[in-house]
């Protein structure tokens, strides 16, 4: 994410979570098939167990992708303020049943659950208007000054006051394509793994707002995630997904979109950001369309980040293709 002087001195915004101790909880739980109306078939009853189940998030959101390997995806984002809560979800007869079951009903139906529980303090939010998202909508919003220089990513995780979230590894795995359809698999990450959200909405914005984000910002954004993927031994990256927000209870599509990435470290995506010229483009166009602004900026382009150690990160790949996920990057274990 870029930030401007103008969201640094006007609304730009934090999340905090006064009623939050503890661990919070993500869940990202992907449906992948070839052809999408049967994607959309097995994510139906996932949608109900994700909204109707005993301790069902506190915030959902539905989206929807197609991958590298030209698989259509129907991925949802659950989000809990308290990883109790999630247990709760996880242990109930309905969820447990239906984890207990997946891929063994239709074979060519992949799914994946990328679950993280890290502390709140090794979580960030920021944004330049007044507005909540991710799991900042389970939270309070409040004024910051730590926007508009390099730096504010890390500067806004609490835990950065005593930890420098160094990887222990130094460069990216190899990569090693796996025998995985028909298996269920799950791996173990490296401590100090970064997860990022980020998000642009527009569905406040004026007709001139959302030209100029056409206009001016869509391709050099494009370009970024695009570079990060391709120079992925450098930037860090082990997967990113570029979505379209989709309503989670009727389908349509929303005004709204969404890259999600785990990265290596926070340090090797902050140097590709502050030294890529892909990322100055970016950086330098949106402080260019809010210095320019002939009307008060109402859309959102936010993000939130995670800090991982190995023991937040629990994820489950069923059936799924070899590419799914981080299932390249690490030694993995069927269960």
């Amino acid at each position: 994410m870029s930030e401007s002087d103008e969201a640094k001195e006007s609304t730009a915004r934090i999340a905090i979570f006064p009623k939050a101790q503890g661990s919070v909880a993500v869940a990202i739980i992907g449906v992948q098939h070839l052809i999408v109306s049967l994607a959309q078939h097995s994510a139906s009853h996932l949608s109900n167990l994700l909204s109707k189940a005993a301790a069902a998030p506190g915030s959902l959101e539905r989206f929807s992708y197609t991958d590298s390997q030209g698989y259509h995806n129907e991925v949802f984002m659950a989000y809990w303020l308290h990883e109790a809560d999630y247990q709760t979800w996880l242990k109930s007869e309905a969820v447990s049943s239906w984890i207990s079951q997946l891929g063994l009903q239709d074979t060519d139906v992949g799914i994946w659950l990328e679950v993280m529980t890290p502390p709140i303090d090794q979580y960030q939010y920021g944004a330049p208007v007044v507005q909540k998202d991710g799991l900042a909508t389970l939270g309070e919003l409040a004024k910051s000054e730590k926007f508009g220089y390099w730096g504010g990513y890390r500067d806004r995780v609490p835990a950065s006051a005593y930890d420098k979230f160094e990887s222990p590894l130094d460069s990216m795995p190899d990569r090693k394509l796996k025998s995985t359809k028909g298996k269920r698999l799950t791996l173990q990450i490296p401590d100090n793994v970064c997860f990022i959200r980020e998000g642009q909405d527009w569905s406040r914005a004026g007709d001139e707002e959302r030209a100029v984000w056409r206009e001016t910002m869509d391709e050099v954004v494009k370009s970024w995630t695009g570079i990060l993927v391709e120079r992925s031994g450098d930037s860090g990256t082990f997967n990113l997904r570029s979505m379209q927000n989709i309503d989670p209870i009727n389908n349509s599509t929303l005004d709204k979109q969404t890259q999600v990435a785990f990265l290596l470290s926070l340090s090797g995506i902050e140097k590709a950001a502050r030294t890529w010229k892909e990322h100055l483009q970016v950086h330098a166009s949106l402080i260019k369309m809010f210095r320019e602004a002939k009307f008060k900026p109402t859309m959102n382009i936010w993000a939130e980040m995670f800090i991982l150690k190995s023991q937040d990160f629990s994820p489950i790949y069923i059936n799924c293709h070899s590419e799914t996920g981080l299932l390249p990057y690490f030694d993995v274990t069927e269960i």
